[in-house]
């Protein structure tokens, strides 16, 4: 069952709902303008958990996932970005985001905490994103570089752990034969 929410709150507050009513969803999806709450079981379970989503958050139940159904919000020439939050900062992520970033295309898992957005940039501007999203318990690392994107930018920014990282990876690979360099932080 597919369910979408007609929601008269944010989308970000309807995932809330959704994910604290004791529904479980496969997906909690938001492409942009709707929020989509994908519900796989048997099929009693699938309507009674669809009817709940109804009650809590208004929408409509479907059998099929909408056309482009996790399609990722970006052109080939688009810079595109993965922002990760903390859950239930959603809605705050996305206007912070539409600041920062001139005219982004966006689609988010919702119940996850992770918002892909695509823009027109040159990567001047991940700083200041990377930044304002660290109050979300966020970061912010380039999926895809697009046609804009200088080739020295940081693609991975601040990580926490690259410590760590590094001894694991040294314990591991003593040699440093696998992929070496291609991980954050140069492992």
């Amino acid at each position: 069952r597919r369910v979408d929410p007609r929601a008269t709150q944010r989308h970000g507050e309807a995932a809330r709902q959704v994910l604290r009513s004791g529904v479980v969803p496969a997906a909690v999806e938001w492409d942009g303008r709707s929020l989509i709450v994908v519900i796989e079981s048997i099929e009693s379970v699938a309507i009674s958990q669809a009817e709940r989503v109804v009650d809590l958050v208004g929408g409509d139940v479907g059998e099929a996932l909408p056309r482009g159904f996790g399609r990722r919000p970006w052109r080939d020439d688009q810079v595109a970005v993965k922002v990760t939050h903390r859950l239930g900062a959603l809605d705050e992520v996305v206007e912070l985001v539409r600041g920062v970033l001139d005219s982004p295309s966006l689609a988010a898992h919702a119940g996850s905490g992770v918002l892909w957005c695509g823009y027109d940039g040159d990567g001047s501007e991940l700083t200041d994103l990377r930044r304002a999203v660290s109050h979300y318990d966020g970061q912010v690392v380039v999926a895809h570089p697009g046609n804009g994107l200088a080739a020295e930018t940081d693609r991975w920014g601040p990580v926490r752990g690259l410590d760590v990282m590094r001894r694991i990876k040294e314990r591991f690979d003593p040699d440093g034969l696998l992929a070496p360099g291609s991980f954050v932080g140069g492992i």
